[in-house]
């Protein structure tokens, strides 16, 4: 919507995940070398842990696009949603295995001749596994395990590396499942882009959409670095919404102002999805409280009033109370 005013190519900030703007900073590059690493060295399992917004899912997606081009077979899964009682189905699914069928053993005899056939060839298959805090503590973990004792190639090394990605939370669940564990051989920790790692990942981004780095002024530059504190989800969003303000107001830089309105509007957001939220059904409990008790304050007063008029008929008629 905004290309024409700013002359741009494309968006430079969507949040989707196309690979052209994945940013090789220091951490993003590192943990996509050893997402690469294990999966060409044929290790069992790998972990990329992050908190939200990070960037594992992109670098996860990177590293899976060079390992197609290199001959692996590459499948995607996201545990988001999953029913993990179809986890296996769904891995067969995902590696291009033509009519999986509906049933777990069939689909775990597919996923398996499927799996020697492509190491005998000397091809390796690698599966993503994103999300992979959505299992909790349920099945998911054991089909995990099942689908890791799929068997060796004549190298001796598994016919598959699986790489999970999922947010810090899964530490605690792990821990708990010592046979997944004992088989992790790699892992990374993602964090946050540092403040100059930040401004180059806003440079960088610029230039594959084919925009001039002055778009946005140095001000601007700072500024969104400090308010996204680093995550670059957060740093996209607030520089796509500074990009539509500009456009309105017909500006033609970005300056530090801009990021701050945007800044702002994105905290009313997340009021609206959280904290009114939660005034507004503290606040419908209130009223429900307060008329369930005008309520009853009502119900005693008219038992009262009926049992006067009562005991006033009771007194006419020559009748006292009894002892």
């Amino acid at each position: 919507m905004y290309e024409s005013h700013w002359n741009l190519d494309r968006k430079p900030f969507e949040n989707d995940l196309n690979v052209a703007f994945f940013y090789e900073g220091k951490h993003h590059r590192e943990a996509q070398v050893r997402v690469l690493y294990a999966a060409e060295q044929k290790k069992p399992l790998a972990l990329l842990i992050g908190e939200s917004g990070v960037g594992k899912t992109m670098v996860c997606r990177s590293a899976a696009a060079q390992l197609d081009k290199r001959g692996y077979a590459v499948g995607w899964v996201s545990a988001a949603g999953l029913d993990q009682a179809d986890l296996v189905r769904t891995a067969a699914v995902a590696l291009g295995i033509k009519d999986v069928g509906a049933g777990r053993a069939d689909a775990l005899a597919q996923l398996g001749a499927a799996l020697r056939q492509r190491s005998e060839k000397g091809a390796h298959t690698v599966l993503i596994v994103d999300n992979i805090e959505c299992m909790g503590e349920g099945r998911g973990f054991d089909e995990l395990r099942t689908l890791l004792d799929m068997g060796s190639g004549p190298d001796g090394a598994p016919h598959m590396t699986i790489v999970l990605a999922g947010h810090p939370r899964v530490r605690g669940t792990l821990k708990r499942r010592h046979s997944l564990v004992q088989r992790l051989e790699v892992g990374y920790d993602l964090v946050r882009l540092e403040p100059e790692e930040a401004r180059a990942y806003m440079l960088h981004r610029l230039h594959a959409a084919g925009a001039p780095e002055s778009l946005f002024d140095e001000g601007a530059i700072d500024r969104a670095a400090v308010v996204s504190e680093g995550t670059p989800r957060l740093l996209n969003r607030v520089c796509d919404l500074a990009l539509l303000m500009g456009m309105i107001e017909k500006k033609e830089q970005v300056n530090a102002k801009l990021i701050d309105d945007a800044a702002e509007e994105m905290g009313e957001l997340r009021k609206i999805g959280a904290g009114d939220g939660d005034r507004g059904e503290r606040g419908e409990r209130g009223e429900r409280g307060e008329r369930g008790e005008r309520g009853e304050r009502g119900e005693r007063g008219e038992r009262g009033e009926r049992g006067g008029r009562r005991g006033r008929r009771d007194g006419r008629a020559g009748r006292g109370p009894r002892p």
